[in-house]
Formats: C-alpha cells, structure tokens, sequence
C-alpha cells in the first residue's frame, strides 16, 4: 500500500484509474515515450471490465506497480538520477548500468510479447489479486481473483461471481503464489475441475542478479503457458 502516489484511488474493480493511453498512465506511464514504449498503447485496457475481470478487485490501491515493465524503466532513471546526485563522480557508471538494464526490459518484454501472443488466449483465475499490472502490460486478463490485492478475504457473494464465470468462461487453472496453501482456491479448483497453478509475482525463487527483473517476466508468462497446457 505504499504506492499511494500512484493514484489508485477512484478505480474501485481494479486500483487503476485514468486509464487513458497505457493502462496505468498514474503509474510511471507519463515516461513510455522516452523509453520507446509507444507500442503498450495495443494494450491499454481503458476499462477492465471488458475484458471479463468479473469479481475482480484490487482495492483500492493495488501495490504491484512493479510488474508493469514502463514502471521500471521509469524507476531505473529515478534512481540513477538520485545515485548521481549524492555520488556524482560515478554518475556515470549509474547512467550506464541503467541503460543497459533497461535495454535487458525491453528485450524481455518484446520476448514475452511474442510469447503471450503465441499463447493467443487462456482463461484463468488469480488466487491473490498480484498480476493486474502485467495482466494489462501483456494482454492476458484474468477471469476472476479469489482475494484482492490487499488480500481480503472475499465473502459468498464474490466466490458465487467466481464459481459463475469459470463455469461459463471454462477456466484453465487457479495461479496461486508458490506454497500457498488457500482453502478457497483449492476449493473452487476442484470444483471447476481445473488445476492449480504456482505463479510466484515477487520473485522469490528468482536468483538474484543482473537479469532478476527479465527472469520474472519470463517466468509468469512460463505459469501462464503451463495454465494453458501449452
């Protein structure tokens, strides 16, 4: 909840508001056309509810700002902005190292484009309201959150929600964070006769390194493949 500033406030489904060009404009998103991200505006979801997120709820703020790529872009500059400011004589070895990074996002996220276009569709539901962000970077929405981004716990009428879309929508899988042992997804798995999936958003088993942010990336369009039986 510590992204207030990004202006989460007035999007109640999804903790994204103003969603003009990018999906996120309140997020970072202003610095797309430094970074060569003109080609998110294909992805803008200007309202998610088009695109089946039913008993979807972020809450009102949902903090995974991160897995919107733009996002860290954006956030690579500030902080080797600040860096060189209080260090100036390495300024420009934290210039350099930012740039190579963000040359590594985008190479990621032009590599998992073309994967989640490969993929074409797959119809899931998330256990933990995490991926909104990367849901709309890439196209793939999902159907339904069991919990929401501030992990509430979703009372009867939202599970009913749930339980109508993936009847209606025939869900591939429920992605839930790795060990994650939630009785309600369980529990709406069997009774969809559908599987649980591990999608693990914060990276935790990610080796950290250069590549830790390219590795993520990779690895939730890997769950999402594995959802689908690709």
């Amino acid at each position: 909840d510590d992204h207030d500033d990004h202006g989460h406030d007035d999007h109640d489904d999804h903790g994204h508001d103003d969603h003009d060009d990018h999906g996120h404009d309140d997020h970072g998103h202003d610095d797309h056309d430094d970074h060569g991200h003109d080609d998110h505006d294909d992805h803008g979801h200007d309202d998610h509810d088009d695109h089946g997120h039913h008993g979807h709820h972020h809450g009102r703020f949902d903090p995974h700002a991160w897995l919107y790529p733009a996002n860290a872009v954006a956030w690579l500059d500030a902080i080797s902005t600040e860096l060189s400011k209080v260090d100036p004589d390495n300024a420009e070895t934290y210039r350099k190292n930012a740039r190579d990074a963000e040359l590594r996002i985008e190479e990621a996220v032009g590599s998992v484009r073309a994967r989640a276009a490969d993929l074409g569709s797959v119809s899931y539901v998330i256990g933990h309201d995490a991926l909104g962000y990367f849901e709309s970077a890439f196209g793939l929405p999902a159907v339904g959150a069991v919990s929401d981004a501030e992990d509430t716990v979703p009372g009867p009428r939202r599970l009913r929600v749930i339980e109508n879309a993936m009847a209606a929508q025939g869900i591939d899988c429920i992605l839930t964070p790795p060990g994650s042992s939630s009785p309600l997804a369980n529990a709406l798995a069997r009774s969809g006769g559908v599987r649980v999936v591990p999608v693990d958003q914060l990276g935790l088993g990610i080796e950290a390194g250069e590549d830790f942010y390219s590795d993520l990336l990779h690895h939730i369009i890997e769950s999402l493949e594995d959802c689908a039986g690709e």
